[in-house]
Order: structure tokens, then C-alpha cells, then sequence
């Protein structure tokens, strides 16, 4: 009870029916104290809210900003390939005769056939980070109108750069890898076959194919690195195919050297090939399945021409074996 500006706590104590007795204790100074803390914590809380949203707002802010960079870096790349397709058409209607247009246009077929299987795995790796952001994205406006502003809210947020970190690195990989001019370099052959994979993993995960690596890191060479990597890709991609459908599928890619050679093996467990069909498969137009017939003929042909290699394959009695023969000294 309040009286004469100060506070009370009162007590009744009845006798009898004739007498009551009432016991009064001053609080004043507890009470007041008490409601000073309360007015603190308040106004501490509300000075608290007010610097979250001003921090959530800048985050947000730097991280939309770096999605949008990552976004135009795509459509710049997206740019820089149609750019390119159509100056390679020009450059062979321009200068080539018959038959050397014939054999460009044959190359040309291949990137293109290469660009769409690229352009499907850029798609697949993107799928699920951003699924990832949409699910964080919803969970911190959730918050805010919420006013939840938690360890998990900070927890969300460290998320999101990861995410558009790997994204950012993943567009800087496919980028590079179809740079149409090389120079030679020094490089590990190893890491030839490793960018091959990154171009290849999400094809090779949505079809459930386990790979098996056995390389030798210290073999290397001065060649064309990407040429390699897209010889590599279609051998790849030519084992995938022959996978549908087989049970507890697998790739085997083995590199070594033996007698001045370096061989790049890749085995799997598909269909195979027959027998008598081995030299006919590296011809132009000539397929075991409804495509252009161009992979195997353009990877000897990049092999032969660029890296002093050559491709064969051995036959097996379950799947096929296909091997890179790279000349080294």
C-alpha cells in the first residue's frame, strides 16, 4: 500500500471480534530501488534491440551485395560464352577452307556439347546452396519480426558467407577451365584429373558412381593443362553413360609412369565395348549410343595435336578401360 509517498507492506492480525491489530513495515527505500533497476534494465534492452537491428541491417546489407557480385560474375561468364561460340563460327567461316572448316567444325560441336554438360553441372552445384539461403533467409526475417535475436540468429548468419564463398569459387573453376587460350605450362598431371572431377562431380553424385582415385603426385609436365582436363572430361563423361542402369556402379582413374610414358587409366564397370569395335570408336561420327559421335574422335585428335599423347583402350570382360599415353622425358 502507498501512503504519503512511501510504500508499505501491511499485515492484519484479528483477535476477537472487539480488536484488530494492523502491522505496517516501510519499504520505501527497496521498492524504489527495485523500480530504478527495472526503468535500467528497460531502457539497456531497448538501447540493445536498437544496435542488433542496426547491425543486422549492415550484415544483410554486405551480403546481398556480395550474392548480386556473384550473380553478375555469372552473367558476365554466361556473356563471355555466347561471345566466344560465335567468334570461333566466324573465325572458321572466315579463314578456313574446306576441309580444314570440316575439321573445326567438328571441334566446335565438341565445346558446344562440352558447354551445355557445363552449363547443367553449374546449375546442379548451385541447386542446393542456394536452397541453403533461402531456407537461412526465411529463418532470419522470421527472427526479426520476432525480435529474436539469439545465438542461433548469429549462427545463421555465419553461415551465409560459406555458402556464397563456395558458389563464388565454383563459378572462378568452370571459368578458367573454358578459357579457349592456353600457353604452355609446368603442371602436375594430378591436377589435370582433379579439375576434370570438379567439372564432373555433380554428374557423377546424381548418378550414385563411386570413383576411386590411385595417382602418382609427383608426375609432371609443360602442356596445355585444360586440353588435358577436357580429354580427361570426356572419358569421364563416356564412363558415366555406360553406367545407366548398372548396379553398384564405379570409376577407376589411375595415373603412373613406365618407360618414359605417363598413362592416365580410367576403368569402370558398364557395358564395355566389344572387341572388334576398338578402332573404329576413335572415327568421326561413329557412336555405340544416340550422340554425334564426336567425343572419342575429338579427344585423339586434341591429344594427338596438343599433348604429344595419343588414347586407346583394352578391352575388358566387365566394363572398359580406357588409357592417356602422354610422351615423358
Amino acid at each position: 500500500i502507498k501512503l504519503d509517498d512511501k510504500y508499505y507492506l501491511s499485515n492484519e492480525i484479528i483477535l476477537n471480534d472487539r480488536f484488530l491489530i494492523l502491522i505496517k513495515k516501510d519499504i520505501t527505500k527497496d521498492y524504489k530501488t527495485h523500480l530504478h533497476i527495472i526503468k535500467k534494465a528497460f531502457i539497456i534492452s531497448v538501447i540493445l534491440v536498437f544496435f542488433a537491428f542496426i547491425g543486422v541491417y549492415f550484415v544483410l546489407g554486405f551480403l546481398i551485395n556480395k550474392l548480386l557480385k556473384t550473380e553478375e560474375k555469372l552473367r558476365k561468364l554466361n556473356a563471355n560464352l555466347q561471345e566466344e561460340v560465335k567468334n570461333q563460327v566466324e573465325i572458321i567461316k572466315a579463314k578456313l577452307d574446306e576441309n580444314t572448316q570440316k575439321e573445326q567444325l567438328l571441334n566446335h560441336q565438341s565445346k558446344l556439347a562440352a558447354l551445355g554438360e557445363m552449363i547443367a553441372c553449374i546449375a546442379h552445384e548451385y541447386r542446393q546452396p542456394l536452397a541453403t539461403l533461402g531456407a537461412i533467409s526465411s529463418y532470419l526475417e522470421i527472427s526479426l519480426e520476432k525480435q529474436k535475436i539469439d545465438d542461433k540468429f548469429h549462427q545463421k548468419l555465419k553461415e551465409i558467407n560459406p555458402i556464397l564463398n563456395y558458389m563464388s569459387k565454383t563459378i572462378d573453376e568452370f571459368y578458367d577451365f573454358y578459357k579457349t587460350k592456353q600457353e604452355k605450362s609446368s603442371f602436375y598431371v594430378y591436377e589435370a584429373i582433379l579439375n576434370s572431377l570438379t567439372i564432373c562431380n555433380a554428374s557423377l553424385t546424381r548418378n550414385a558412381i563411386n570413383t576411386t582415385l590411385r595417382l602418382d603426385k609427383n608426375l609432371k609436365i609443360n602442356s596445355y593443362k585444360n586440353s588435358l582436363a577436357h580429354a580427361i572430361i570426356n572419358l569421364i563423361t563416356n564412363a558415366k553413360d555406360a553406367l545407366v542402369n548398372i548396379k553398384n556402379p564405379y570409376i577407376i582413374i589411375n595415373l603412373y609412369a613406365y618407360k618414359n610414358n605417363i598413362y592416365i587409366s580410367i576403368k569402370d564397370n558398364g557395358i564395355g565395348v566389344k572387341k572388334d569395335l576398338e578402332e573404329e570408336i576413335f572415327k568421326p561420327y561413329f557412336s555405340t549410343k544416340n550422340g554425334s559421335g564426336l567425343g572419342l574422335f575429338m579427344i585423339k585428335n586434341i591429344l594427338n595435336s596438343e599433348l604429344n599423347a595419343d588414347v586407346f583402350l583394352k578391352t575388358r570382360k566387365i566394363g572398359a578401360n580406357f588409357y592417356i599415353r602422354i610422351a615423358y622425358e
